[in-house]
């Protein structure tokens, strides 16, 4: 089977080419997370512990999605407050517009 390399118009997007991520961090890997932490260090910390999910939701903990299980790694519970201001420091208005309307975002 003879397979052809894609022209310009099947070509991945550059958001999704190039650096692979493994580049020298501008933050700190943290050891253990809190609800204080922001969510580039949550990121970080899921990233290392090799979660393929972070779940942040109000009156809970901040959970990990392991190997399929979901683990909570704080005893403190997430407040409405705390994860809008997580979440309003990294997405772009039309991100934010989008969990004010829709209630979700896949990223």
């Amino acid at each position: 089977m003879i397979i052809a390399a894609p022209d310009k118009e099947q070509a991945l997007p550059p958001l999704t080419t190039g650096a692979s991520g493994e580049g020298p961090l501008k933050i700190a890997i943290p050891v253990k997370i809190g609800i204080e932490n922001s969510l580039d260090e949550i990121l970080l910390f899921a990233r290392q512990q090799n979660a393929s999910d972070v779940h942040l939701s109000v009156n809970n903990p901040i959970k990990l999605r392991k190997f399929g299980n979901l683990i909570p790694q704080t005893a403190e519970l997430l407040t409405a407050i705390s994860i809008q201001k997580k979440i309003e420091s990294v997405l772009k208005p039309d991100q934010l517009s989008k969990i004010k309307t829709l209630g979700d975002l896949e990223i």
